[in-house]
């Protein structure tokens, strides 16, 4: 009898562990409360200890790319801004022009990471405990950092704008939009370079240490609302459900590109109306 209880014992757990392995086979990726921080030097800000070397290298690198960015706008509004037309807008253009201007303000915006990027973290802020690998809390560093990719999307888009409105020649303008992309990528490239270990010893261990934000808590309340794949989704990081937070982020991104291309149909219809003309 012993025997026999025995082996009907050792069978029920093989059966056991059959179940938990088919149940691990089947776990979908995505059932996460994890998000793995982009390869950017915002990312210091988050990961590193203040005043640190890689720390100060995240701070010059945002600085950097603020810089160039701004110097930029300005570049474009002084050297064509007159009197009587301070934005420096041509008084026409042919169709082909037009149709380039309304397609690079599109790619120039598809090509745009660090809005959404920054309205991401912050959408995985709001409503949640963000700790790193090691349990620190780092809701506030999440905040600071997204707050700077803001400042840096923005003034692309700024600067975007400004040279595509002004701008008279098709090549001229995805030339534009090439080289400001080029400008707002300074972060990754610097992260990059620094990965590989071009700045040193300490630079290389931190850009090359894998860190990942753990998302704890939750909006219960949207939440309870959603189906499973949606709670994953939003485990992971993700914009996917339909919270009043993650609505406003998702709106907020769209609504930019909205706004830049109405801005070019109010230049279009004024430059029929011949008010841009001396």
């Amino acid at each position: 009898d012993d025997g026999g209880e025995g082996g009907l014992a050792n069978r029920v757990t093989l059966i056991e562990r059959h179940l938990e392995n088919a149940a691990d086979d089947k776990k979908d990726p995505l059932d996460e409360r994890q998000y793995a921080l982009p390869e950017s030097t915002f990312s210091l800000l988050i990961t590193q200890r203040p005043l640190s070397a890689p720390f100060v290298f995240g701070v010059c690198s945002t600085a950097f790319s603020i810089s160039c960015l701004s110097l930029t706008l300005i570049s474009s509004i002084q050297n064509r801004r007159t009197k009587d037309n301070p934005l420096g807008i041509p008084a026409g253009v042919d169709g082909t022009v037009r149709a380039a201007q309304f397609l690079g303000v599109i790619v120039g915006v598809l090509m745009e990471d660090e809005v959404p990027q920054g309205l991401q973290l912050i959408a995985n802020g709001v409503g949640h405990t963000l700790l790193l690998n090691d349990g620190k809390e780092v809701q506030k560093r999440v905040m600071i950092s997204s707050v700077f990719r803001l400042v840096v999307g923005y003034l692309f888009l700024s600067s975007l704008f400004i040279n595509i409105a002004q701008n008279d020649d098709v090549l001229s303008i995805f030339y534009d939009v090439l080289a400001l992309e080029f400008v707002e990528s300074i972060d990754d490239t610097a992260f990059a370079l620094a990965k590989r270990g071009f700045f040193g010893k300490p630079m290389l261990v931190a850009t090359n240490q894998a860190y990942d934000l753990h998302i704890s808590g939750s909006r219960r309340s949207a939440l309870n609302r959603n189906d499973g794949l949606e709670r994953r989704l939003s485990f992971a990081g993700m914009i996917a459900s339909n919270n009043r937070v993650n609505f406003i982020v998702r709106a907020m991104y769209f609504l930019n590109a909205a706004i830049l291309l109405s801005g070019l149909v109010i230049i279009a219809h004024t430059q029929d109306e011949g008010n841009y003309r001396c």
